[in-house]
């Protein structure tokens, strides 16, 4: 059985009837846009160098330098490790079929990412995010209210777009993150959160935005409807507000969590907010944001010394005030 089989299986890219390819990817368990990039990894880097080949004949040292190769090439590493990836789930499936006794993707060396440059988040602050909002105010509403709620939310721009009247809880205080909308292949597709984690609660901690998102959701003309989309789109070429249109609006997160972690909320609770899959992921890209004033830490450490020295001084004066037994 050749590799082209087992790339297929796994891009969920299987023959339907005719021999026309269908998308399995809900069957898989895949997003759209996952198995999209499944696909176009396949057919770009995986087959034209081993779509021929019988997955028994493939050798470690093959897909070695295939990986030099493409990184002679000069893709950047994580590209390199996607396609890398992306091979080696395909022989899994060729081991899982009892084909193949090894997976030639194992012990592979990977180019590092030492000389790629270091991401560095661009964010606004909370002035500036108020500029920006008054000007939208006057030539763009409800545009300013968006970009306001954006920044003191820090939701995805996926989970922006697909947010709807119904995820708006103002009683309890937060946003619910429930569902994502985001345009593929010049479609509008609605999908679910990027991971579990995702799917959360965000709490609004600005008043004034939740009492601006109270007036807007009063005078939305979609308001008896729970799964009307929050935002409104705008006609082309306008900015006139259409509420039948999507809006294709851009993140805030980066300023987000500036902001959340220059009040002093604890990075645990930043990365839930962010919906991260982990606390290790918020550190790679804020941990240069965390506080760095010791002050606070200095103190509890001398009240705790202080404490454990009148304490063990108590103790040791009591010993010595009981009389020996005889």
């Amino acid at each position: 059985m050749k590799t082209t089989e087992y790339g297929r299986k796994h891009a969920g890219h299987l023959a339907g009837p005719d021999n026309a390819p269908c998308s399995m990817s809900g069957v898989l368990g895949l997003k759209e846009r996952t198995h999209r990039s499944y696909v176009s990894i396949y057919n770009n880097r995986v087959l034209p160098t081993f779509g021929k080949r019988k997955v028994t004949e493939v050798t470690r040292a093959e897909v070695q330098a295939w990986v030099v190769a493409m990184n002679g090439e000069g893709l950047a590493p994580s590209t390199v490790h996607h396609c890398y990836v992306a091979l080696k789930k395909a022989f899994r499936y060729a081991q899982d079929d009892r084909l193949i006794a090894y997976n030639p993707c194992d012990s592979i060396r990977m180019p590092k990412n030492t000389d790629a440059p270091a991401f560095a988040p661009v964010f606004l602050t909370a002035v500036q995010v108020e500029t920006v909002s008054a000007h939208l105010d006057a030539t763009a509403a409800p545009y300013g209210l968006l970009v306001r709620f954006a920044a003191y939310t820090g939701l995805r721009a996926a989970e922006l777009t697909g947010l709807r009247i119904r995820d708006l809880n103002l009683k309890a205080g937060h946003v619910e993150v429930r569902q994502t909308l985001q345009r593929i292949q010049g479609e509008w597709q609605v999908g679910t959160p990027k991971s579990r984690r995702s799917t959360r609660e965000v709490p609004l901690v600005n008043r004034a935005l939740t009492a601006a998102l109270r007036e807007y959701l009063f005078a939305h003309p979609n308001r008896a409807n729970p799964d009307a989309l929050l935002w409104p789109g705008r006609m082309p070429g306008t900015h006139i507000v259409d509420f039948t249109r999507v809006f294709d609006v851009q993140s805030f997160r980066h300023t987000y969590a500036s902001l959340m972690l220059a009040v002093g909320f604890p990075p645990y609770e930043v990365s839930r907010w962010l919906g991260h899959a982990s606390l290790a992921t918020t550190d790679s890209i804020y941990a240069h944001m965390y506080p760095s004033d010791y002050a606070s830490h200095v103190d509890r450490f001398e009240v705790f010394i202080q404490e454990a020295t009148i304490s063990s001084g108590r103790r040791l004066s009591d010993s010595q005030g009981k009389a020996p037994l005889r």
